[in-house]
């Protein structure tokens, strides 16, 4: 899915740096030990049978550096740029967001937007209830959803709290962004094909935007009283 690729496409880049990373800078263990053993067997194989055996000296650091860097430097360099190639995307990405926040206005009904969303979500639940739904079409509904629906709400912040303050969009957006995580979630199962869990979650979702609607009809009346 496009929208749910382009907001974790940063921190999926960036776990995939740590791990790299990691999996490098683990190997300057296993290299160490494997040096500091084959310096230790090589003093005893040189070492008098009569003399006690002495203590191995430890390995050069310069040494076990260099050949870190022959052996992982090129998979923990590769991790590192990705670490800084999704944290930069992270920033971008939040930054478009703020910008996208500040230049979007709300729907001209944005009560009729609730509805018609509650609507849609409601529709898919029932796509989902049948014996053998289309999955595939499914999740482009949910798509379909999310960027026609969702997202101009979601999108409009600066327009939703002058309209109702701070405090009040955040009243709103609380349910409203557990309809876009449950919306997610059924997505992504269904790509699984988990029928189940795609059923509870478009329940959940259908649930948080009846939430959603009773928030906004009290945010509405209140303002106009």
């Amino acid at each position: 899915m496009k929208h749910l690729f382009k907001t974790q496409a940063p921190l999926l880049i960036l776990a995939i740096g740590i791990a790299l990373a990691a999996a490098g800078g683990a190997r300057l263990g296993k290299l160490d030990f494997a040096m500091t053993l084959a310096k230790g067997q090589q003093q005893l194989g040189q070492q008098n049978i009569e003399q006690p055996p002495t203590r191995s000296e430890p390995v050069d650091p310069d040494l076990r550096l260099q050949n870190w860097i022959d052996v992982s430097g090129g998979l923990f360099g590769i991790g590192m740029l990705l670490i800084i190639t999704g944290s930069v995307m992270a920033r971008r990405r939040q930054s478009t967001l703020r910008e996208e926040a500040s230049n979007v206005d709300a729907p001209d009904d944005l009560p009729a937007a609730l509805r018609q969303m509650a609507s849609d979500i409601r529709l898919l639940g029932e796509a989902l209830s049948a014996e053998s739904p289309d999955m595939a079409a499914i999740r482009t509904h949910i798509e379909e959803v999310q960027m026609i629906r969702l997202d101009p709400i979601l999108a409009s912040r600066q327009s939703l709290e002058q309209q109702f303050g701070l405090a009040g969009f955040a009243e709103l957006v609380g349910p409203l962004s557990s309809v876009e995580r449950f919306l997610n979630r059924t997505w992504t199962v269904l790509v699984d094909h988990h029928l189940d869990e795609a059923r509870k979650s478009i329940a959940m979702a259908s649930d948080s935007m009846d939430i959603t609607l009773a928030v906004y009809e009290q945010l509405a009346n209140s303002s106009v009283s």
